[in-house]
């Protein structure tokens, strides 16, 4: 049987010529012409099912007389996939957790993982594909290059945290204890899209010191054991979690769906750098930037550092503080500061945040296009003695920004 997979596997990838074996094979069966999956007899209404695995035969020519499936085998019918992960719930007009989801092992659909197996893009794997690393039972995102055996991989502190760039899914860390160890999930959308969060069952006691507080561009909020099915829009395309439990069963479980964006978003305007170093620049430098642009740059480095931005160049039109041309506005979510700049800046011109996560705004008007920017950014540990006070263990909540 595992013969046949491979067979029907290579016949997928190659030539045309040795699609016609597959035929000479059914001929050979005494299969009517009409039959390109196998039959059960020789007449053409005596075809195997589409869905049915060539070659296999099958009993009868409906999706449950397969003999072995194409695809998946799913309550017993061999189908295409393991169906949705989400469903559309028509009263609500949301996209909620599909209770009849199955995960696809193999050839089976099945209820959850066995031991021993990872989770990826609802899948059971032996190993974490290309890009992506084990954590626990699943497998996520390096969100970047893959960490070396050995080594920490960039905003991976350990095993609880990572760096997720589908654009939907679900988080499960309810029977996850962290032993006071602050977890952080960082969730990527694409440039422009906008994110629509529903967390669906929170346990978190703040009397035993325990935490949950998302963080995105303009939005900043704890959550605690009364929070049930709040749902959030946000106008950002990146969300941090950042979470702390002490007791298994205590945690929560957030499913996201980023958005898509309306119109067209211009190539290389937004980015996200979840690196510890980098560099950006303004559109089409070291030519002048152009009218009506918008571009939004965000970072986030390691917990522990800050972010350390040098400008080479710093060109814009306007005069600080007003800034009522272009202007480029720096932003920390995480304290819900800001400060715009504009005009020109001698280099090396630094920028210092007090945070982990910085958020760079540029925004041009119908006039007067100068050179722009050019600049560099390193992660910059906190120095000894200095507390770091903006992290979810300070208790800090800011209001909320619609």
């Amino acid at each position: 049987m595992e013969a046949k997979r491979l067979l029907l596997m290579l016949l997928v990838a190659t030539p045309a010529f040795l699609v016609s074996v597959d035929s000479s094979s059914l001929e050979e069966q005494g299969c009517h012409e009409q039959c390109t999956n196998g039959c059960f007899g020789p007449g053409a209404e005596e075809c195997c099912h589409e869905q049915c695995a060539p070659d296999d035969g099958c009993t009868d020519s409906t999706d449950m007389g397969c003999t072995d499936c194409l695809n998946v085998r799913l309550d017993g019918r061999c189908r295409t996939d393991c169906g949705p992960a989400f469903i559309y719930n028509e009263v609500t007009f949301e996209l909620e957790p599909n209770p009849d989801f199955k995960f696809q092992h193999g050839y089976q659909c099945v209820e959850k993982c066995p031991k021993f197996a990872f989770t990826e893009h609802f899948s059971c794997l032996e190993v974490c594909g290309k890009g992506y690393r084990a954590e626990g039972d699943q497998c996520v995102r390096c969100g970047g290059a893959c960490p070396v055996r050995g080594e920490v991989n960039p905003l991976v502190n350990d095993q609880c945290d990572g760096v997720k760039q589908h654009q939907w899914g679900v988080i499960n860390r309810k029977n996850s204890p962290t032993g006071n160890v602050t977890c952080t999930q960082v969730l990527i959308g694409q440039p422009g899209s906008k994110l629509k969060a529903k967390l669906m069952d929170v346990s978190i006691q703040s009397g035993i010191d325990e935490k949950l507080v998302l963080v995105a561009d303009g939005y900043r909020q704890s959550f605690d054991r009364e929070t049930y099915a709040t749902t959030l829009y946000l106008d950002s395309n990146v969300l941090i979690v950042q979470h702390r439990t002490v007791a298994t069963g205590n945690g929560y479980m957030l499913a996201y769906n980023f958005m898509a964006p309306e119109g067209e978003v211009a190539e290389g305007c937004d980015q996200v750098f979840t690196t510890n170093s980098g560099s950006f620049q303004s559109p089409g430098y070291p030519n002048k930037y152009r009218n009506r642009e918008r571009c939004t740059y965000q970072i986030i480095v390691d917990p522990g550092y800050r972010v350390e931005v040098v400008f080479n160049r710093l060109y814009l039109q306007g005069e600080e503080p007003s800034c009522l041309s272009d202007q480029l506005e720096v932003r920390e979510p995480i304290l819900g500061t800001s400060t715009t700049y504009c005009g020109r800046h001698k280099p090396p011109f630094t920028i210092n945040s007090r945070t982990n996560y910085l958020v760079l705004r540029f925004v041009s008007d119908d006039s007067n296009n100068y050179k722009g920017f050019t600049a560099k950014f390193n992660a910059v540990e906190v120095p000894e003695g200095e507390k770091e006070d903006f992290t979810v263990d300070s208790g800090l909540d800011l209001p909320l920004a619609f």
